[in-house]
């Protein structure tokens, strides 16, 4: 089946004047039938967009790419599947939302050149105890007990960069992905290997 959503968003814009409430679950399928879900109560802010990009692609809850923000907000924030398949599904989601090819992989790349970053990693000997003579446990402890997964932030390109490099750099990629046909694959290149000077 092809991507798409199941229901529509209906949210309540809170006091804040920046967080939005989902008053209903929002579900969305990408194109490999993986279910991307969104669930009632859930309240999301569009930071997952880069701030210093609004001003070239417009704010989070703006124009089509709304919905799409939604799922990428919640996932980023939950972190429960991969950076780049969080990053990829905003792209998927967009499309189905109406936002132009070019548009969508301007907005991809917004999130994948600034967007968070994170992975998985395996902590061990998180439960031993201390021996007040040798400082380890005395006891028989189980194997998987000692394993603890957790996720972690990772950096990404542009984090070392002021905002107006930052800005410049997306500009000048952005101006260079509408004049192209570039596949995600390559957007993703550009955005993981971008030189300061360029």
């Amino acid at each position: 089946m092809p991507a798409r959503y199941i229901g529509k968003p209906q949210v309540e814009f809170l006091s804040d004047g920046r967080n939005v409430k989902l008053l209903a679950d929002l579900v969305f399928f990408d194109p490999h039938e993986t279910q991307w879900a969104v669930p009632a109560g859930a309240v999301v802010d569009g930071a997952s967009i880069p701030k210093p990009f609004w001003s070239v692609v417009g704010g989070p809850f703006e124009g089509g790419y709304r919905d799409a923000s939604i799922i990428h907000d919640w996932y980023c924030d939950r972190r429960t599947r991969t950076w780049q398949a969080t990053h990829r599904v905003f792209y998927d989601a967009m499309l189905i939302s109406g936002v132009s090819t070019t548009k969508a992989k301007i907005m991809y790349y917004a999130v994948r050149f600034g967007g968070p970053r994170w992975e998985e990693r395996t902590v061990m000997n998180n439960v031993l105890t201390r021996d007040t003579i040798y400082n380890f446990s005395s006891k028989q402890t189980d194997m998987n007990s000692l394993f603890k997964k957790t996720i972690v932030q990772i950096p990404y390109p542009m984090q070392e960069l002021k905002k107006n490099k930052q800005l410049e750099i997306f500009s000048k990629n952005a101006l260079d992905i509408e004049q192209r046909d570039y596949s995600l694959d390559e957007i993703d290149i550009i955005a993981d290997n971008f030189s300061v000077n360029n």
